[in-house]
Parts: structure tokens; sequence; C-alpha cells
């Protein structure tokens, strides 16, 4: 998932995005500790992800205040 990508995208979209993500990083890892899914790597992946919709949420607001400012 690419930043560029989501800045296309608006808050609630972004809001949407990141609770499926959250949820599917929470399913994943109850697959990797219960021996299911064997490859780690994945999770650092997942969480890059949810820092990259996060990180955009929080320029969206940003940018928000400063036009009411």
């Amino acid at each position: 998932m690419l930043a560029k990508d989501l800045r296309n995208k608006n808050r609630d979209e972004l809001k949407k995005i990141l609770l499926e993500h959250q949820g599917n990083l929470e399913k994943y890892m109850h697959d990797v500790y219960k021996g299911k899914e064997k490859d780690v790597s994945k999770t650092s992946r997942q969480r890059k992800d949810l820092a990259r919709i996060r990180t955009v949420l929080a320029e969206k607001k940003f940018l928000e205040e400063e036009k009411n400012d």
C-alpha cells in the first residue's frame, strides 16, 4: 500500500481501511501464535501499512486545522 494512493482517499475511507487492517493484523498474529502461519515477516509489513494509514490521517487532520485557522 502506497502513501500516495492513501492520500487520494477521504478520512472516512481511511478510517474504514485502518479498522480492516487492524482486524487483519490481529487475526494473522493469532494464526502465527497457533502455528498456522509461518511467514512472520508479514506482520512487520502489516504494521508498516497501519503506520502509513495513521500518518496520512494525521496529515489530513493537520491540513484541515490549517485551513480553519
